[in-house]
């Protein structure tokens, strides 16, 4: 990685005895800023004040009138945040890293998030970032080099463009500054290599200390040396294709509830919003067990939730019953769209109707990473109709392929975006009846 100074300013205080910042005679008129009256306006200064605002007993202020930056004879935070901002514009010195990586996943086309900044201070933040972009092996690779150790002392800075296949990295960062109370990240467009018209992505990634960093808005700029090339966003191949949707996790308010959370991950990719528990306690028909003269009556899990999705000790529900639910929602709140039961529809044929039109869909699957399933408990219904449960039952959302690869990608409640292997996924949905449910707009 290459190590390049630049103007920054906040520094531990470990690294402020080798800063030298704004200094004045002592015979001048006081330094802005100065708060510890040594002739430097530092981050010294800064904590001094941060810490006489908290009433801390061993910090004193010589000279007041050099903290009080609003000028109206009072000291409070907003002279502590005006004096940060200050500091800002002066600076100090830090060392950033810079690197970039070629994916070659074509996914995210189009997306919306591409060539924003963003500033990442913890794992949880960094998994937030990467799924919205790449697949699972490649969100793992990051992870185990960007861990929580890493964090405890500096804060990355992602960027994502789309880059040429095969092609030398476009984008490199020149420079990293801080500029009128903003941190600024500047790169340098290379002219484009003539390569073969396959789009991949481009990560670029900045390092720089925990405590260089301020929480202040980050701007992206590139050169005007090298104009920006023209590249074109091409379609990806037949065998590639992902629908990029933001997932929801069904713990902890619904344990039970994947049918219930897939739908609401559809519903709210395809504008019409609704939260998960909401989607569970007001529109899906459930039915609690219950013992009558002997005998175990529970739902028809075709039509019905059996049990409750708050609960951990419930089952689940088939196709017509998130119909059912989703129908209640759209119709109940106004939107004209209505849900259809694609239940027998061979699963090559949901990726070429559906996911190549840029329609996700909700198949049955199992959990546990596809475990086999298998027929478990019996009750019967209230018509007297015997049925029979498949333990690991599992919903989620059917959003590409990578057919080259072998893998399905899905929006999965319980584990968020992730890929399953091809055939197995395949032999799963095919196992649960073949059961699918999409939105017709």
């Amino acid at each position: 990685m290459k190590m390049k100074k630049i103007v920054s300013t906040l520094l531990g205080l470990s690294l402020l005895s080798n800063v030298v910042g704004l200094s004045v005679n002592a015979e001048d008129t006081p330094l802005k800023g100065d708060v510890n009256q040594d002739g430097v306006f530092n981050q010294a200064d800064v904590i001094a004040l941060q810490k006489w605002l908290s009433a801390s007993p061993d910090v004193h202020i010589a000279n007041w009138k050099v903290a009080d930056f609003c000028e109206d004879d009072k000291l409070n935070i907003v002279d502590l945040s005006l004096m940060k901002k200050e500091l800002l514009n002066h600076g100090v010195n830090f060392e950033y890293q810079t690197t970039t990586d070629q994916i070659f996943h074509p996914i995210s086309w189009m997306n919306e998030q591409v060539g924003s900044l963003t500033a990442i201070r913890s794992t949880t933040e960094l998994l937030d970032y990467l799924n919205s972009f790449f697949y699972q092996s490649t969100v793992q690779n990051y992870t185990a080099i960007y861990t929580e150790e890493y964090f405890e002392k500096n804060v990355l800075l992602l960027n994502t463009f789309y880059q040429s296949s095969g092609a030398t990295p476009l984008l490199k960062v020149s420079d990293v500054f801080y500029q009128d109370g903003q941190l600024k990240v500047s790169g340098k467009w290379s002219i484009p290599e003539v390569t073969e018209d396959v789009m991949s992505m481009l990560l670029v990634q900045v390092t720089i200390p925990k405590n260089a960093y301020q929480d202040c808005p980050i701007v992206w700029e590139t050169s005007q040396d090298v104009p920006e090339p023209d590249i074109p966003v091409t379609p990806p191949t037949p065998n590639v294709k992902q629908i990029l949707v933001q997932n929801i996790l069904q713990n902890p308010e619904l344990p039970t509830g994947c049918e219930c959370v897939s739908l609401t991950i559809l519903l709210n990719h395809l504008g019409y919003f609704v939260d998960k528990v909401t989607l569970a306690r007001d529109y899906l028909p459930k039915m609690d067990f219950y013992w009558y003269n002997g005998i175990y009556y529970g739902a028809d899990f075709r039509t019905t939730f059996a049990g409750n999705p708050e609960s951990e000790h419930s089952y689940g529900c088939y196709a017509p019953c998130i119909v059912t639910t989703a129908n209640r929602f759209l119709s109940e709140n106004g939107y004209i769209a209505e849900a259809v039961d694609l239940t027998g529809t061979d699963f090559d044929s949901l990726l070429s109707n559906y996911i190549d039109n840029d329609i996700p869909v909700l198949i049955w699957i199992t959990s546990s990473n596809l475990h086999e399933s298998r027929l478990t408990s019996i009750w019967t219904t209230p018509t007297g109709e015997q049925v029979q449960w498949r333990a690991y039952e599992h919903c989620v959302v059917l959003t590409g392929y990578d057919k080259d690869n072998g893998f399905i990608d899905v929006s999965d409640p319980l584990i968020g975006n992730t890929s399953y292997d091809y055939e197995r996924i395949k032999q799963r949905y095919i196992e649960m009846g073949q059961q699918a449910v999409y939105i017709e707009k």
